[in-house]
């Protein structure tokens, strides 16, 4: 055998001879076998490619996109590569998702299997969409599809029942879709499905419970679809909208606030903002703009009443009294120290939570920052293909234009991320304010630590 057909990828090519044998890329029902070489490589190691397609099939995009490919001479890098593209076009690296594709097409993957898997990431895309609008039935049939469209794989359904329950509890109603998710849970796990497969099935099931036990809270408010967007407004530009950026202190409402005024600004919308304490004539503001953005903190009904869609802010209650600490907040001495500004911080966030149309998690802004700046733009009818420009934007604001931004020096406590709650407050204080908000912790999943 020839030095080429040595390293070449194994593709389900149409021949006599890929006929008689297993696709390189396969998922068997009975084991979850993915990935069987020709009799000529069965020595090469295999487990990398395996547990690659093991996370394509679960829709682990994140452990995709970062996973390291380093033997480009490997009879699997082509198939490597196009795992990596999977990823990376989930986690919105458009980039990426072109250089790893080209790789992968020119390290002799199949082209048929090359459309299969891009195309099937459109359609889970597609679905992720729904799942935002709270269309979760839609969402079902397009994130199916993602997986039906790649002939090699026998059973769809159990990749389609994770895939879904990351995008559900990532980005929709909980409560809405609990129910669909268990009807969809076989009833005997061990008897139908390979080992490992059967363990993310058990840990799916454990997390329904949770799921569930979220869904009655204010962690898991949606988008109404019934109310004006700046997608509104720019189609039909004689119309106005109020958007309130609302919620508690230290909480990144001010980056939300100016991620919506880059958008809306990046979208050809006139836009005002301001910080409700300190508005002058509403009216005036109103007529002079298309968007008239309010940051907003302590619950004023004439301030809610404005609203034609409302985004409120969260982060671990404990960080964000640290925050004010380190800032050296006046409120929190004057409220009484730590555990009582916890306590005024909370009801912030849970008087507007019932206002809310959409939820943004600090936390998981800072680990994932151009899928949640996706998710806005999705929820605000804007056009996705700005995060890039937005977030290159937002991490760089000057902190002299405060009449535009809201951003000041004072609203930087920790430049370097070296601080937390444990570094910044006292022990006593932590656990009191633990033990008094230890169901508000549960219910946003914040435990103990995080």
């Amino acid at each position: 055998m020839n030095s080429k057909k040595n390293t070449r990828v194994v593709s389900n090519k149409r021949s006599n001879k890929a006929s008689n044998k297993l696709a390189a890329f396969s998922i068997k029902t009975a084991e979850l076998q993915i990935g069987v070489l020709e009799q000529s490589e069965v020595d090469f190691d295999n487990r990398k490619l395996a547990r690659a397609k093991l996370q394509w099939y679960l829709g682990d995009w994140e452990a995709l996109a970062s996973m390291e490919i380093e033997d480009s001479n490997s009879h699997q890098y082509g198939l490597l590569c196009l795992m990596k593209a999977t990823g990376l076009q989930q986690t919105g690296d458009l980039g990426g998702t072109l250089e790893f594709a080209t790789l992968a097409k020119n390290n002799n993957v199949d082209n048929q299997l090359l459309k299969q898997m891009m195309v099937g990431g459109l359609y889970h895309s597609l679905g992720r969409i729904h799942v935002i609008k709270g269309e979760y039935e839609k969402a079902q049939v397009k994130i199916s599809k993602g997986i039906t469209l790649v002939k090699q794989v026998e059973d769809t359904e159990s990749g389609m029942l994770s895939r879904y329950t990351r995008e559900v509890s990532t980005y929709g109603n909980s409560d809405l879709a609990v129910g669909m998710i268990k009807s969809k849970l076989p009833k005997r796990i061990n008897a139908l499905r390979p080992s490992e497969l059967s363990r993310r099935l058990n840990e799916l099931t454990l997390a329904i419970s949770s799921l569930k036990s979220k869904s009655s809270g204010s962690a898991t408010i949606t988008v109404n679809r019934q109310m004006t967007t700046p997608g509104d407004v720019l189609m039909k530009r004689a119309e106005s909208a109020t958007i309130l950026i609302a919620g508690m202190r230290h909480s990144g409402s001010t980056l939300l606030f100016n991620i919506v005024r880059i958008a809306s600004e990046l979208s050809g919308l006139s836009v005002k903002g301001c910080y409700s304490e300190k508005m002058q004539s509403t009216q005036e503001l109103v007529d002079a703009c298309q968007i008239l953005l309010i940051k907003t903190h302590e619950y004023r009904d004439d301030i809610a009443d404005m609203g034609t869609f409302t985004l409120t802010t969260i982060r671990d209650l404990r960080e964000t009294v640290a925050s004010a600490s380190r800032r050296k907040f006046p409120t929190l001495e004057r409220v009484g120290g730590a555990v009582e500004y916890a306590k005024y911080n909370r009801s912030i966030h849970d008087v507007w939570s019932s206002k809310s149309n959409f939820l943004f998690e600090y936390e998981t802004f800072m680990k994932k920052p151009f899928q949640v700046l996706q998710r806005i733009l999705l929820a605000l009818d804007l056009d996705v293909a700005m995060a890039d420009d937005i977030y290159r934007t937002v991490i760089s604001l000057p902190t002299d234009n405060y009449n535009d931004t809201l951003f000041s020096d004072i609203h930087i406590t920790d430049p370097k991320r070296e601080s937390n709650y444990v570094t910044s407050l006292g022990p006593e204080d932590v656990k009191k304010i633990e033990e008094q908000h230890q169901g508000w912790f549960d219910l946003h999943g914040y435990g103990k630590g995080s």
